[in-house]
């Protein structure tokens, strides 16, 4: 069998990787448009904080490595064309008999228009990133536009640094996809103490070249007053030395429009095997949208964990016959990161997703102390199905670690399980470290509490 994935990031060489490890026989082949496969674009904010580094310290795979596995990787090769048995580029032809398309996602706005100057800049690629510790020596006001979790993480980095960091975005709360305002409130607060502003509910429209000083750039900015049937709209100018834009990704289809089906937001319709409408073609990573499973419902989720789970299902599938492939669970779209001195993670539904669920849901959130010897605390937000009790979203917060309470919680939530299952968890236990009494021990708790209060009311 020859398969051929086109993009050499995470979904791609994941997907190779697993082929390979099924399958000594199989003829592999990478086509990866740009001149380096592997870099993990989440490390730039390290790279920041650690001079000396490059992005080539975190390539976390080369090509050489994968010769070595007797997989074939063509660079500075991109896709122009496929059918179901032929793939073509910009240099030659290919045949395969199982085609993956792994293209991944790019850091774009459709609201926002730019100059063409190198002090406008993404994170996503790995050239960018130089060009960004190039130049921040000369660095002294710094425009990140965007507050996800990539935008914010750089904002943290650059922060650190020293630079007057401005964040602007046109949801009113940090990290909306993934946290509650008030729940995410302790990090904002820090970040804002670290010198970093915030242009929240403000679109960035345009990027120019700044007419009082050539050397910086000017923001255009519009700002939403009103309800959305009758806007009122008032504009500023803000002046940078460097602009990077950290919009959330999305995927770039529309070169394959007329050879698989898309979706309406624009991914490539996938069936639960992850196959395309086209026979022998598969797609994976960003270039698809995937099952959320707290809504039972595809969602677009751009994450790393959610690009190597597609990838491993896809690869198998193409081994198998099509009576016995397996499907894709989908994502609890689990998120983890530190900033401003602490980590968070959310997994599951955000409290504004909560109307998309079908049923009633109720929400509480507790706060347990882990250690003994230490006054710092985990806050956990959680939402559970109000009759059924299965867990359906958590968020948490803490300067302290919490790994194996988010997994636990990831787990349970990927896996649909109700609040009380969680009490048969057993924490690892350490007398001087934590208490006996576990942040799962707590959820039932509420839990009960909150039934209680319930039926107390209607009696």
């Amino acid at each position: 069998m020859k398969v051929v994935i086109i993009g050499g990031s995470y979904a791609g060489i994941t997907a190779a990787l697993t082929l390979r490890q099924k399958s000594k026989a199989i003829d592999i082949m990478i086509l990866e448009k740009s001149s380096q496969i592997g870099f993990i674009p989440s490390t730039v904010s390290w790279i920041l904080r650690h001079p000396g580094h490059s992005h080539e310290d975190f390539n976390w795979i080369t090509v050489e490595d994968l010769v070595e596995q007797d997989i074939s990787v063509r660079v500075n090769e991109e896709v122009i064309s496929f059918d179901d048995h032929n793939v073509t580029t910009d240099a030659r032809s290919y045949s395969f008999d199982r085609l993956i398309i792994a293209t991944g996602s790019g850091q774009q706005s459709r609201l926002m228009t730019t100059t063409n100057d190198d002090r406008v800049m993404t994170v996503k690629g790995c050239h960018q990133v130089d060009k960004i510790i190039e130049l921040l020596p000369q660095v002294t006001k710094v425009a990140v536009i965007g507050a996800g979790l990539v935008g914010l993480e750089l904002a943290d980095a650059l922060a650190d640094l020293g630079k007057i960091v401005h964040v602007y975005d046109h949801f009113s709360s940090i990290l909306s996809r993934h946290f509650d305002p008030d729940v995410i409130l302790p990090v904002e607060e820090a970040l804002k103490k670290a010198n970093v502003s915030f242009n929240l509910g403000k679109y960035v429209t345009e990027i120019i070249k700044s007419s009082a000083n050539p050397d910086q750039l000017r923001l255009v900015l519009e700002h939403e007053d009103g309800d959305a049937l009758g806007r009122q709209s008032s504009k500023g100018t803000q002046d940078f030395d460097l602009v990077v834009i950290a919009v959330n990704t999305r995927p770039d289809n529309a070169k394959w429009e007329s050879l698989v089906n898309l979706n309406e937001d624009q991914t490539i319709w996938v069936d639960e095997h992850l196959r395309t409408s086209l026979p022998n073609v598969f797609a994976i990573g960003d270039a698809i949208s995937v099952n959320f499973i707290p809504l039972d419902y595809p969602y677009y989720i751009s994450l790393v964990n959610n690009a190597v789970r597609t990838a491993k299902v896809a690869a198998l599938n193409c081994l198998s016959p099509s009576t016995e492939m397996v499907k894709d669970v989908g994502s609890a779209r689990d998120v983890k990161t530190i900033m401003a001195g602490y980590e968070i993670a959310s997994v599951g539904l955000t409290g504004a997703e909560t109307i998309f669920y079908a049923s009633d849901i109720e929400t509480a959130t507790i706060s347990v102390t882990k250690r003994v010897k230490s006054s710092e605390q985990l806050t956990c937000r959680y939402f559970y199905d109000s009759v059924t009790h299965v867990l359906l979203g958590a968020q948490l917060i803490s300067h302290d670690k919490f790994d194996y309470e988010l997994a636990i919680l990831t787990e349970a939530i990927a896996t649909q399980r109700t609040i009380e299952s969680l009490a048969s968890k057993t924490m690892p236990y350490t007398s001087d470290y934590n208490y006996p009494i576990s942040l799962f021990d707590l959820l039932v708790q509420t839990n009960k509490v909150a039934i209680k209060g319930q039926d107390d009311h209607e009696n």
